[in-house]
Protein backbone atom coordinates (compact mmCIF):
# COMPACT_ATOMS: atom_id res chain seq x y z
CA UNK A 1 0.00 0.00 0.00
CA UNK A 2 1.76 3.14 -0.94
CA UNK A 3 1.85 5.69 1.65
CA UNK A 4 1.47 9.82 0.85
CA UNK A 5 4.70 9.95 3.64
CA UNK A 6 5.85 14.13 1.91
CA UNK A 7 7.48 16.09 3.85
CA UNK A 8 7.64 13.37 7.22
CA UNK A 9 11.37 13.60 7.18
CA UNK A 10 11.22 17.23 8.36
CA UNK A 11 12.16 17.39 12.11
CA UNK A 12 9.91 18.41 14.63
CA UNK A 13 10.83 18.98 17.89
CA UNK A 14 7.55 19.65 19.48
CA UNK A 15 7.18 20.94 22.79
CA UNK A 16 8.95 21.05 25.89
CA UNK A 17 7.38 18.52 28.43
CA UNK A 18 8.83 17.51 31.72
CA UNK A 19 11.97 15.47 31.68
CA UNK A 20 11.82 12.02 31.03
CA UNK A 21 14.23 8.85 30.82
CA UNK A 22 14.21 5.96 28.11
CA UNK A 23 14.27 3.89 31.30
CA UNK A 24 10.97 5.53 32.67
CA UNK A 25 9.63 4.69 29.01
CA UNK A 26 10.61 1.54 28.90
CA UNK A 27 9.02 0.64 32.32
CA UNK A 28 5.60 3.06 30.59
CA UNK A 29 6.01 0.56 27.78
CA UNK A 30 6.32 -2.88 30.27
CA UNK A 31 2.79 -1.34 32.16
CA UNK A 32 1.06 -1.20 28.84
CA UNK A 33 2.36 -4.70 28.09
CA UNK A 34 0.76 -5.96 30.90
CA UNK A 35 -2.34 -4.20 30.88
CA UNK A 36 -2.67 -5.56 27.13
CA UNK A 37 -1.24 -9.19 27.73
CA UNK A 38 1.39 -8.72 25.37
CA UNK A 39 4.14 -11.51 25.66
CA UNK A 40 6.67 -9.74 22.64
CA UNK A 41 6.29 -12.71 20.85
CA UNK A 42 4.95 -10.91 17.60
CA UNK A 43 3.79 -7.66 16.63
CA UNK A 44 2.28 -5.43 19.40
CA UNK A 45 -1.18 -4.63 19.02
CA UNK A 46 -1.55 -1.36 18.21
CA UNK A 47 -4.56 -0.99 16.75
CA UNK A 48 -5.81 -2.62 19.51
CA UNK A 49 -4.49 -0.38 22.08
CA UNK A 50 -6.18 3.03 20.26
CA UNK A 51 -9.33 1.05 19.41
CA UNK A 52 -9.96 -1.35 22.40
CA UNK A 53 -8.01 -0.41 24.86
CA UNK A 54 -7.86 3.34 25.34
CA UNK A 55 -11.72 3.77 25.12
CA UNK A 56 -12.16 1.55 28.52
CA UNK A 57 -8.68 3.15 29.63
CA UNK A 58 -10.18 7.31 29.58
CA UNK A 59 -13.65 6.67 29.54
CA UNK A 60 -14.74 8.66 26.16
CA UNK A 61 -11.40 7.92 23.40
CA UNK A 62 -12.32 9.69 20.13
CA UNK A 63 -9.69 7.37 17.62
CA UNK A 64 -11.25 9.15 14.32
CA UNK A 65 -9.37 7.98 10.58
CA UNK A 66 -10.21 11.07 8.65
CA UNK A 67 -8.85 12.32 4.79
CA UNK A 68 -5.62 13.36 3.96
CA UNK A 69 -7.53 17.01 3.31
CA UNK A 70 -7.87 17.09 6.97
CA UNK A 71 -5.00 16.55 7.76
CA UNK A 72 -2.41 17.94 5.17
CA UNK A 73 0.90 16.62 5.47
CA UNK A 74 0.16 15.28 8.83
CA UNK A 75 -0.07 12.02 9.28
CA UNK A 76 -1.80 12.22 12.50
CA UNK A 77 -2.29 14.38 15.09
CA UNK A 78 -3.11 13.62 19.25
CA UNK A 79 -4.40 15.27 21.64
CA UNK A 80 -4.31 14.10 24.65
CA UNK A 81 -6.15 16.24 27.21
CA UNK A 82 -9.04 15.51 24.78
CA UNK A 83 -8.58 11.83 24.32
CA UNK A 84 -9.09 12.36 20.33
CA UNK A 85 -6.52 10.75 18.05
CA UNK A 86 -6.86 11.45 14.39
CA UNK A 87 -5.01 9.18 11.78
CA UNK A 88 -4.72 10.19 7.89
CA UNK A 89 -7.15 7.05 6.57
CA UNK A 90 -4.24 5.90 4.29
CA UNK A 91 -2.19 5.48 7.48
CA UNK A 92 -4.85 3.61 9.14
CA UNK A 93 -5.63 1.25 6.40
CA UNK A 94 -1.87 1.13 5.66
CA UNK A 95 -1.61 -0.19 9.48
CA UNK A 96 -4.37 -2.36 8.96
CA UNK A 97 -2.01 -4.32 6.35
CA UNK A 98 0.65 -4.52 8.61
CA UNK A 99 2.89 -1.76 6.95
CA UNK A 100 5.69 -0.84 9.26
CA UNK A 101 5.62 2.92 8.78
CA UNK A 102 2.00 2.79 9.15
CA UNK A 103 2.07 0.54 12.70
CA UNK A 104 4.71 3.37 14.31
CA UNK A 105 3.26 6.59 12.94
CA UNK A 106 -0.50 5.05 15.40
CA UNK A 107 2.16 4.39 17.87
CA UNK A 108 3.93 7.37 18.16
CA UNK A 109 0.16 9.10 18.12
CA UNK A 110 -0.39 6.63 20.98
CA UNK A 111 2.82 7.47 22.65
CA UNK A 112 2.01 10.86 22.74
CA UNK A 113 -2.07 10.14 24.75
CA UNK A 114 -0.05 7.92 27.10
CA UNK A 115 2.77 10.18 27.88
CA UNK A 116 1.67 14.18 27.69
CA UNK A 117 -2.09 13.47 29.00
CA UNK A 118 -2.54 16.37 31.68
CA UNK A 119 0.73 18.58 29.81
CA UNK A 120 -1.32 22.03 28.75
CA UNK A 121 0.66 23.03 25.50
CA UNK A 122 -1.29 26.40 25.49
CA UNK A 123 1.33 27.04 28.01
CA UNK A 124 4.23 25.08 26.57
CA UNK A 125 7.35 26.44 24.96
CA UNK A 126 7.62 24.78 21.14
CA UNK A 127 10.91 23.13 21.13
CA UNK A 128 14.15 23.84 18.92
CA UNK A 129 17.65 21.91 18.04
CA UNK A 130 18.92 23.43 21.40
CA UNK A 131 16.61 21.79 23.88
CA UNK A 132 17.74 18.12 25.61
CA UNK A 133 15.75 15.02 23.53
CA UNK A 134 14.27 14.08 26.85
CA UNK A 135 12.57 17.15 27.14
CA UNK A 136 11.23 16.83 23.28
CA UNK A 137 7.60 15.60 23.11
CA UNK A 138 8.35 14.24 20.04
CA UNK A 139 11.87 12.58 21.14
CA UNK A 140 9.19 11.00 23.90
CA UNK A 141 7.15 9.88 21.53
CA UNK A 142 9.50 8.24 19.71
CA UNK A 143 11.08 6.74 22.16
CA UNK A 144 8.06 5.26 24.03
CA UNK A 145 6.97 4.02 20.45
CA UNK A 146 9.74 2.17 19.59
CA UNK A 147 9.44 0.91 23.49
CA UNK A 148 6.05 -0.30 22.51
CA UNK A 149 6.63 -1.73 19.26
CA UNK A 150 9.82 -3.48 20.17
CA UNK A 151 9.93 -5.41 23.95
CA UNK A 152 13.91 -4.43 24.76
CA UNK A 153 14.16 -7.80 26.49
CA UNK A 154 12.96 -9.92 22.59
CA UNK A 155 15.07 -7.45 20.61
CA UNK A 156 18.43 -7.77 22.10
CA UNK A 157 19.47 -11.01 20.34
CA UNK A 158 18.05 -10.31 17.00
CA UNK A 159 19.71 -9.09 13.76
CA UNK A 160 17.76 -5.35 12.33
CA UNK A 161 16.34 -7.69 9.73
CA UNK A 162 14.29 -10.11 12.14
CA UNK A 163 13.32 -7.15 14.25
CA UNK A 164 11.48 -6.18 11.34
CA UNK A 165 10.05 -8.90 10.09
CA UNK A 166 8.69 -9.95 13.75
CA UNK A 167 7.50 -6.93 14.78
CA UNK A 168 6.64 -4.87 11.78
CA UNK A 169 8.78 -1.79 12.04
CA UNK A 170 11.00 -0.06 9.65
CA UNK A 171 14.76 -0.66 9.65
CA UNK A 172 15.00 3.27 10.99
CA UNK A 173 13.44 2.48 13.94
CA UNK A 174 14.88 -1.24 14.55
CA UNK A 175 18.40 -0.13 14.21
CA UNK A 176 17.17 2.79 16.80
CA UNK A 177 15.68 0.79 19.34
CA UNK A 178 18.27 -2.01 18.88
CA UNK A 179 21.00 0.79 19.84
CA UNK A 180 19.25 2.05 22.50
CA UNK A 181 18.53 -1.20 24.15
CA UNK A 182 22.35 -1.95 23.72
CA UNK A 183 23.03 1.15 25.67
CA UNK A 184 20.43 0.03 28.45
CA UNK A 185 22.19 -3.05 28.47
CA UNK A 186 25.89 -1.36 29.22
CA UNK A 187 24.28 0.61 31.62
CA UNK A 188 23.27 -2.33 33.82
CA UNK A 189 19.73 -1.67 33.02
CA UNK A 190 17.84 -5.34 32.67
CA UNK A 191 15.17 -5.44 29.76
CA UNK A 192 11.87 -5.89 30.50
CA UNK A 193 8.75 -8.21 29.75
Amino acid sequence: MKINSQNWDQHDYGYEVPACSRRELLEIANSVYKAVGYKGEGPFPILHLVEKVFPVVYGKYDFMVVSGKELGNKMGETFPNEHVMKIREDIYDAACAGNAFARSTIGHEASHQIKHEGIQLVFARKANRDLPAYKSSEWQANALSGALLMPCSKISSLSIDEICDRYKVTRSAAKTQKNAVKNEMRYGVVPFL
